[in-house]
């Protein structure tokens, strides 16, 4: 929640990537391969659904 809150800069967005992060770690729990932390695949998750949100909040805003 942390990192989702550092990237956001806003508690309810980083609810919201937060949850999002969840669902997609959930889904894909089974992907998970064991040559690297569990932190740092959560880690990317985060970040790249971060950089994803943006990426259609800048879309939407065109």
């Amino acid at each position: 929640m942390i990192l989702a809150l550092q990237l956001t800069r806003d508690k309810q967005d980083a609810e919201d990537l937060y949850q999002e992060v969840f669902m997609k770690a959930f889904k894909a729990i089974e992907s998970f391969r064991l040559e690297s932390e569990f932190f740092t695949w959560l880690y990317r998750i985060t970040v790249n659904s971060f950089y994803n949100l943006q990426r259609k909040a800048s879309r939407i805003q065109q």
